[in-house]
């Protein structure tokens, strides 16, 4: 509202009530994420999109993940798919590779509800090289979970569970108990459908 008021009676950009601006565009991003976090996606893209128009757009890569994320949650997946694209295109530089390797990830789930398999297939790809070029532990095993199901599902059961194996390997070194927990899952899943096939 301080902002709002400062912009109808046209005060000086140095003005002190515009300080306001990037201090609530922090609050409402941290906000947008811990939303996520705990499974409010609605309250995220809420708070992301408050964030946007507060600071003429001008989100950080991360910031706009966060935002992507809820809006593919909320089944908005070609607007996430647009964010995806975007920040994984305009993450090139090293710093950036954490960033990167979360757009790709998440591009490939939306061209996966999209149905284009061999799409999602390669932004995975391309997220594993990111994250695995940068040692990024997390986004690595999460590539490999990504590229395992895709192998699942078509019937690759051995490939499927060596991905697998490999994200579980990852996640134990890096003492990510979430992310092992999911591997574990993934594993069973793989040695489950063999069995099927062997009886």
């Amino acid at each position: 509202r301080a902002n709002s008021l400062a912009e109808a009676v046209r005060l000086r950009p140095d003005a002190s009530a515009r300080a306001v601006a990037p201090i609530a565009l922090d609050a409402l991003a941290r906000l947008a994420e811990r939303a996520l976090a705990t499974g409010e996606p609605t309250q995220a893209a809420r708070y992301s999109e408050r964030a946007a128009a507060l600071g003429g757009g001008a989100l950080s890569a991360p910031q706009r993940l966060v935002h992507a994320r809820a809006l593919l949650q909320l089944g908005r997946v070609a607007e996430a798919l647009q964010f995806a694209e975007k920040i994984a295109a305009n993450a090139t530089s090293p710093p950036d590779a954490r960033v990167r390797a979360g757009a790709l990830l998440l591009a490939g789930r939306g061209y996966e509800l999209n149905r284009e398999l061999e799409r999602a297939r390669t932004a995975w790809r391309e997220a594993l090289d990111a994250a695995t070029a940068a040692g990024l532990a997390g986004e690595r095993a999460a590539a490999l979970r990504r590229l395992g199901m895709a192998d699942y599902r078509a019937g690759r059961l051995t490939e499927a569970g060596e991905r697998f194996r490999s994200a579980r390997q990852i996640a134990v070194a890096a003492g990510d108990r979430r992310s092992e927990a999911w591997s574990l899952q993934d594993i069973v899943w793989a040695q489950a459908g063999g069995l099927q096939n062997w009886f």
